[in-house]
């Protein structure tokens, strides 16, 4: 559903999920490829991910409903322009890199609903072989159960967007909030055919009431599963 919605495999990840199709494959033509020196970066604190203990998952003290402004504010950097979705919202991409499990990324993904940021995602792509890309999901996976528990669990899925078969698998963990918000971790990583070129690991924030009337139909069926809406034509631009 999305940290495959469309941002389908940054990925297929977007209720609860994440998503690789919301937050990441669909977009990953447009993503500029830099990677920082590796010894201008310090590791990475996972614990950046969340609050604090029962509390929610989030980037630093970065709220979600944020401004793009507020994002550009906590990231140290301008957004530049956004790429509108065509019911509202958009998502950028950041020429920002972390060092985690001695890996370094090649971006960062802010995504906007119609509220504010909805979801933040880190992702490491082929500049790396395949096998490095599924070691670097295993040791993620590591990490984050040695600081958040067992995960919730973990979803195989494939599905086939824009011609392209994705192959993902994503591993969740919760922080729910209210009746009305929930929040998560993810880690998922994609596989178009010839190994996985694609791992990310992001939060997001939803809210489960109206994933769950997307989902059914009116008479209280389970509606067809659908891509995410295209992006608008339209660009929004943000001032740094």
């Amino acid at each position: 559903m999305m940290i495959l919605a469309a941002a389908g495999a940054s990925c297929l990840l977007l209720s609860g999920c994440f998503g690789y199709g919301m937050g990441y494959g669909r977009y990953r033509n447009q993503v500029p490829k830099t990677t920082a020196a590796r010894e201008t970066l310090e590791e990475f604190d996972i614990n950046d991910l969340r609050r604090g203990p029962g509390d929610s998952f989030q980037y630093k003290d970065l709220a979600w409903g944020s401004t793009a402004e507020r994002v550009e504010e906590v990231l140290g950097t301008s957004i530049g322009t956004t790429n509108a979705f065509a019911d509202g919202g958009g998502y950028g991409d950041i020429n920002i890199s972390i060092k985690l499990a001695d890996f370094i990324s090649v971006g960062v993904m802010p995504v906007f609903d119609t509220k504010g940021l909805s979801m933040l995602t880190f992702y490491f792509e082929d500049v790396y072989t395949a096998e490095q890309l599924d070691d670097l999901y295993g040791r993620l996976q590591e990490i984050c159960t040695g600081a958040f528990g067992e995960p919730e669990k973990i979803t195989p899925e494939t599905r086939e967007t824009n011609g392209v078969t994705f192959k993902t698998e994503t591993t969740f963990w919760y922080a729910p909030v209210s009746d009305t918000q929930v929040t998560s971790l993810q880690i998922g990583k994609t596989d178009t055919g010839r190994g996985t070129n694609a791992v990310v690991i992001g939060v997001n924030s939803y809210n489960p009431e109206e994933l769950e009337e997307e989902s059914t139909g009116e008479d209280g069926s389970e509606a067809e599963d659908t891509e995410a809406p295209a992006e608008s034509s339209a660009e929004l631009s943000t001032e740094s």
